[in-house]
């Protein structure tokens, strides 16, 4: 795959993570394609990974595995993408028994994260 230049400034970073985080998918590739780090952590916000897995976007999330997020990397608060998504799973079942309007983004990223998870373990 052709990459352009290389755009990982911490403005670019921070609007990357931010498309990610709305589930703006066509930004996020626009961003792939012009070669930012997927890997990167803005100095304000989560990686993108993190901010498409608290924004219940799938098809982002899915992307930026697809193109190497490290679902292990963590943030300054120690928590990674699966986190994220395990807890929120949790204060759901715990404060919403009945609701899975919020559930259905987050544990369709839970169960594809723990299984990336699991796959990379036994490599």
């Amino acid at each position: 795959m052709r990459r352009g230049p290389q755009t990982t400034t911490a403005e670019h970073l921070e609007k990357f993570s931010l498309a990610a985080g709305k589930g703006e998918l066509s930004t996020v590739k626009q961003y792939l394609r012009q070669g930012i780090n997927v890997n990167g952590k803005p100095e304000v916000y989560h990686t993108a990974l993190r901010a498409a897995a608290w924004g219940r976007h799938f098809d982002v999330v899915e992307l930026l595995v697809n193109h190497g997020a490290n679902i292990r990397y963590t943030g300054a608060d120690g928590k990674t993408a699966l986190d994220d998504a395990n807890e929120f799973r949790n204060y759901v079942d715990s404060n919403h028994p009945h609701s899975t309007y919020y559930y259905n983004g987050r544990g369709k990223i839970l169960e594809f994260l723990q299984a990336i998870k699991g796959a990379t373990e036994h490599v």
